[in-house]
């Protein structure tokens, strides 16, 4: 025989109160489904996925008469409002996510610490090289990871930009300082430098082993990146696509 709750254990399970059920018990929102002899309450499996349906209703603030008329419907279904809550609730935490994204920006401003802009990231392109950037990135590369990189570059304070700039300039002259005396890419020293390489592409995005691959092969391919690690040394960038090949080999797919 299946457990059944008193609703006092109902109560504690749900975490509403006592008062709640036998006030939905009125409305015959919630009915029990026995009695004991001694005439309590008695809640059975059904009652408790009756009373979810309830809860989740409730914190989508929908009436409590109109709650009763939706779960009494002979075409009510249960996985279909599932689902439906699912999606309501996941719209909810997004709202929430960039409220405290809000609070956290507006606590950094009320700080005296800037924020990165879009002009801080474009700084030394032509208003030309940011279009043309613009348009490949939102034609070739993963949206999720468009979306992930810009999201946590508008978390960044300038400072913080600075820094992780100077770290990757700093990698590429020492990758390229390894590569003028003679390292293989499957050096020590050089994956050392590529494992550097990749946990600074981490302050943008998760960098999984495919896309780190990815990654080294537009290095090749698009002439601004062929370009920005080819000033450090002259190929450098065939170099460090081959070391991150190489460095690829521990990451996870």
């Amino acid at each position: 025989m299946k457990k059944l709750y008193t609703v006092k254990e109902l109560a504690q399970l749900s975490g509403i109160s006592v008062r709640t059920l036998h006030h939905y018990d009125e409305l015959k929102l919630l009915c029990p489904k026995t009695r004991s002899n001694a005439g309590y309450r008695l809640y059975g499996e059904s009652e408790l996925l009756r009373l979810q349906q309830i809860l989740f209703y409730r914190e989508l603030e929908v009436p409590l008469k109109e709650i009763n008329n939706i779960v009494d419907d002979p075409s009510f279904n249960q996985k279909k409002a599932l689902l439906t809550h699912r999606e309501a609730l996941l719209d909810r935490k997004n709202q929430i996510d960039d409220l405290i994204q809000t609070i956290d920006l507006t606590l950094l401003k009320l700080e005296g610490k800037e924020m990165v802009t879009d002009k801080d990231l474009y700084k030394g392109f032509t208003p030309e090289q940011i279009k043309r950037y613009e348009t490949e990135v939102a034609k070739n590369y993963d949206s999720k990871l468009v979306a992930e990189s810009k999201n946590n570059l508008n978390k960044m304070t300038k400072q913080k930009w600075e820094n992780i700039k100077d770290e990757g300039d700093l990698v590429s002259k020492e990758l390229a300082e390894a590569m003028k005396n003679g390292e293989s890419i499957d050096s020590d020293k050089v994956q050392i430098l590529v494992q550097r390489h990749h946990k600074w592409i981490e302050n943008f995005y998760k960098c999984t082993k495919n896309v780190y691959v990815g990654l080294g092969d537009m290095y090749l391919n698009n002439l601004e990146f062929f370009a920005h690690y080819e000033q450090f040394g002259t190929g450098l960038t065939n170099f460090l696509s081959s070391a991150m090949k190489k460095y690829s080999e521990s990451l996870s797919a």
